[in-house]
């Protein structure tokens, strides 16, 4: 679960950051909005005038600490405040002086704290050390019994309020770390809502987690690729022409107990890479000499004959529909022997065409000829062609293009595999970020731009 979060945050970092940096924007805004606050603080002791004996000074004692409490609601009443906002010629209401000024009593002591809040440090501690002597003198008023008799309790300021160096609030560490942590929240949350609700394949994660089917090999994202028409034969060591060799490397150790001569390559939707895989995929065979005949099965939106720069007006439809013999179809590509049957004309029954019996007897004779046949097929869900021929294939190869398919048509197109009893070799995810190498085994570029990596003409499927 912990992987599967990670993967999320790490596929919507755009999202994360834009909120953590919105957040603290918004942190310093109100920093810059709001006015500061200084608080200063004036302490007071409060004693009895005099006490006989040690009797009385204990009783005295308790009486102060019952009595303080009192003292501390006098601080901020009428009484004090009006007195107080006179002297220092206040322009506030008493209300307001109420609300900015606090009195408290530590718990079993005759200490009485006066704190002030007010926008400048100076006012907070002026305003603080009023309010403590004109309490004293008031409290000297309440308690004496005349004018001439001395008042039983005296109030003695021990701390006199100075001036505060730092705003008690707003706080610009809190309110900073606050903000920052609430666009963190903030952008993980959006990222799990968007995974949510966005259900295209972005992590090998969730490819795996559909397929119990093993995943052959990844292609990255490459755009560097779309003047090539060809990677595999490329001499240098790329990680595109690697990744290709991987792959056939794959292919002959899935199931080794079957034969794996007749290699059906589809997808779920167009413009996922297939043919790309099904192109690269028979010249890496070729080039490892093997006798290899890439098929273009896709009959409704061919591209093969496109990528390779071949005559695609004859080929598969022609030998279907025997106007002509296969010698005179095929068509040989580039210096390694690769066999090419294009698709030719589209015809008006490809489905009808694909599932005659003629074709299986084709696939049948082609098998028998060549160590390898690659089929490039149509998109499953969007015609029955691609399922017909995986089930009279050795197996089928099921390709899962980054951000283009979603999770319910991948198990879709599992499920269309499985109804026709089709032998599934794999999985193989295409147009994978740089950022989503979850493995880090060698990868093999792609180029999704315009359907096609490796060339200019479209890739439909």
């Amino acid at each position: 679960m912990i992987t599967n979060l990670l993967s999320v945050l790490r596929r919507n970092f755009l999202v994360v950051t834009a909120t953590f940096l919105a957040s603290i924007c918004v942190g310093f805004g109100y920093l810059l909005v709001v006015r500061p606050t200084y608080t200063a603080t004036a302490q007071s002791f409060v004693s009895i005038s005099s006490a006989a004996n040690v009797s009385d000074l204990a009783q005295g004692n308790v009486y102060l600490q019952q009595i303080v409490r009192s003292y501390a609601n006098v601080a901020d009443s009428p009484l004090v405040l009006n007195e107080v906002r006179s002297e220092l010629g206040l322009k506030e209401p008493v209300g307001k002086l109420q609300s900015a000024v606090q009195a408290s009593v530590p718990l079993n002591t005759v200490i009485l704290t006066i704190s002030a809040n007010q926008a400048s440090p100076t006012e907070a501690a002026a305003l603080a050390n009023k309010v403590s002597d004109v309490l004293a003198a008031k409290v000297v008023s309440l308690t004496g019994d005349d004018q001439n008799s001395q008042a039983p309790v005296k109030i003695s300021v021990i701390e006199r309020a100075t001036p505060p160096t730092e705003a008690s609030s707003p706080k610009g560490a809190l309110v900073l770390g606050l903000s920052a942590f609430i666009g963190l929240a903030l952008g993980a949350i959006l990222s799990i809502a968007r995974a949510t609700i966005d259900t295209k394949i972005r992590s090998i994660g969730q490819l795996t987690s559909i397929s119990t089917a093993p995943l052959l090999g990844s292609i990255l994202f490459d755009r560097t690729l779309r003047a090539q028409r060809a990677i595999v034969p490329s001499p240098s060591s790329s990680p595109v022409a690697e990744s290709i060799k991987n792959l056939r490397t794959n292919l002959r150790y899935v199931d080794i107990e079957h034969s794996n001569k007749s290699i059906v390559v589809t997808s779920s939707v167009p413009s996922e890479g297939k043919s790309f895989t099904a192109v690269n995929l028979a010249i890496a065979f070729a080039a490892a000499g093997q006798r290899t005949l890439l098929v273009d099965a896709d009959l409704r939106r061919p591209s093969v004959a496109a990528y390779l720069g071949l005559d695609g007006s004859v080929g598969l439809t022609d030998l279907l529909a025997q106007e002509s013999e296969l010698s005179n179809l095929l068509q040989e590509w580039g210096q390694l022997g690769l066999h090419v049957l294009p698709a030719g004309e589209t015809p008006p029954n490809p489905s009808e065409l694909l599932e005659s019996e003629r074709m299986r007897e084709l696939m049948s004779q082609f098998a028998r000829v060549y160590d390898v046949v690659i089929y490039d097929v149509p998109p499953l869900l969007a015609v029955t062609d691609a399922a017909i021929i995986a089930a009279n294939a050795s197996g089928a190869i099921l390709i899962a293009g980054f951000g283009q398919v979603r999770t319910q048509q991948v198990r879709a197109s599992l499920a269309h595999l499985e109804v026709v009893r089709a032998r599934l070799l794999g999985v193989v995810a295409t147009m994978v970020p740089p950022t989503n190498n979850e493995y880090g085994y060698a990868y093999y570029g792609y180029e999704a731009e315009h359907r096609a990596a490796i060339s200019p003409a479209p890739e439909p499927a």
